[in-house]
């Protein structure tokens, strides 16, 4: 389970002693096959999707993959 979205669980986020200056952190917990390898397999296809809430969801979660990785999607869709 991620933290985001979780409000009944985690409703002031994670704190993590001694990293991030004891702020807390908010992450989602789903897997990387809904944010990149679908979105590069719709590139390849010249496939588009209206922006909606799952489109959405689906783009924030890009934010928690290593920069080569969200640098190669990003690429995919400027080829598209």
């Amino acid at each position: 389970m991620g933290i985001t979205g979780n409000k009944e669980i985690f409703p002031n986020g994670v704190v993590y002693k001694g990293c991030f200056d004891n702020k807390p952190q908010y992450y989602r917990g789903e897997t990387g096959a809904q944010d990149s390898i679908i979105p590069a397999m719709d590139c390849a296809l010249g496939l588009e999707y209206p922006r909606n809430k799952l489109t959405e969801y689906l783009f924030d979660l890009r934010n928690y993959r290593p920069f080569p990785h969200q640098n190669y999607i990003y690429d995919c869709f400027q080829r598209a």
